[in-house]
């Protein structure tokens, strides 16, 4: 069966080859240029099996691509932060530093910081080695543990750091002490990234150098 097959095949190739000036990649495809009627019984056969391969094959890679694990929740958001004091002692025990993203409700520039910068980020294995990505609510009162270990909240923290302006970038070591200048406002796609890596780079140096 496979050898007729081999045959069938190879007749159509020779076929389609004349007809198309050079050797087809599709069988269907160049069915169509050559037009049906000029094939014969046994070469129709042929390119309706080779149409049913074409079928099962994008049939297993939609099964294959639905069978991939989904995106991580974590690499959708950035996380609200809980327990500042925590999450910096681990970073930096892995040699991480502490990006928060201070952002309120409603900021329209705060959403782009996120989704064209912070959350790509957050999906590329290179930043992830490097930064705990968080995000704190600079018009929310929900509850927050601060880098000293006390329980306060998110508007408070924000008070303290002296947040005035969204949204603004920092970058934190284990002790809650600032690792590099931060980023406040947003100055737009063509150099905010820039500015951001400047300031990663010179964080993720001073916690490693520790």
């Amino acid at each position: 069966m496979t050898k007729r097959l081999g045959g069938l095949f190879k007749e159509i190739a020779r076929f389609l080859e004349g007809r198309c000036g050079s050797r087809c990649l599709s069988l269907v495809g160049c069915a169509c240029i050559a037009g049906p009627s000029r094939f014969s019984r046994r070469q129709k056969i042929a390119v309706r099996f080779a149409g049913g391969l074409q079928k099962v094959a994008k049939a297993l890679i939609l099964t294959c691509a639905l069978a991939l694990p989904a995106v991580p929740t974590s690499a959708q958001h950035l996380d609200t932060a809980t327990d500042l004091a925590r999450s910096a002692r681990d970073g930096a025990a892995a040699g991480r530093a502490v990006l928060v993203l201070f952002s309120e409700k409603d900021c329209v520039w705060c959403e782009r910081t996120r989704r064209e910068f912070l959350l790509p980020m957050q999906r590329n294995a290179g930043y992830r080695e490097k930064l705990v990505f968080l995000q704190v609510n600079v018009d929310s009162d929900a509850k927050l543990t601060d880098f000293q270990g006390k329980p306060t909240t998110h508007a408070a923290v924000s008070r303290q750091h002296r947040i005035k302006q969204m949204p603004t970038v920092m970058l934190f070591g284990a002790g809650g002490e600032s690792l590099a200048e931060p980023l406040v406002g947003f100055t737009g796609s063509d150099y905010y990234g820039y500015y951001l890596d400047q300031r990663v780079d010179t964080a993720v140096a001073k916690i490693r150098a520790r």
